[in-house]
């Protein structure tokens, strides 16, 4: 398949057919991406050229799709994710949610349905507390990676 003109059409085509047959179901908001829900299993493959970053609930159900992968493609195991698209991903307790809210000094909060109260008049702020910044440096990190995700 290689310099062909019809290449990466015939090599998705293979790689989505071979997903289907495993159980995936393709997304229609992003055609790159395929997820398995089996149960509590929930595995999902996004597709970047010739790479695939493949995430799901369990171990045993990334290696069993692995597997089967491997047996339809020769493929190389790069193991976790640490870069995608010039972003460092991070994994572990050490990232998400639970670090911004702890970051922001919201972790025992209440949820809201709302982001804010309707109607609510906001006061005039007199000025960042240089005490504070770091952590305002640090929340504004999250948020961006959040925008990223």
């Amino acid at each position: 398949m290689h310099g062909l003109k019809q290449a990466p059409r015939y090599w998705f085509a293979k790689l989505s057919n071979a997903l289907k047959n495993y159980g995936f179901k393709q997304s229609y908001g992003d055609y790159l991406l395929f997820s398995l829900h089996k149960g509590d299993l929930t595995i999902h493959v996004l597709l970047y050229v010739d790479d695939l970053i493949i995430s799901g609930n369990t171990h045993e159900g990334i290696k069993a799709c692995k597997r089967y992968l491997s047996q339809c493609f020769h493929m190389k195991d790069l193991g976790r994710l640490k870069y995608l698209l010039g972003v460092e991903v991070g994994q572990g307790d050490n990232c998400g949610n639970k670090n911004m809210l702890w970051t922001a000094g919201f972790l025992g909060a209440k949820p809201s349905t709302l982001p804010t109260e309707q109607n609510h008049q906001l006061p005039l702020a007199a000025g960042w507390s240089l005490s504070q910044l770091d952590r305002y440096y640090k929340l504004l990190g999250h948020l961006l990676c959040l925008s990223f995700t």
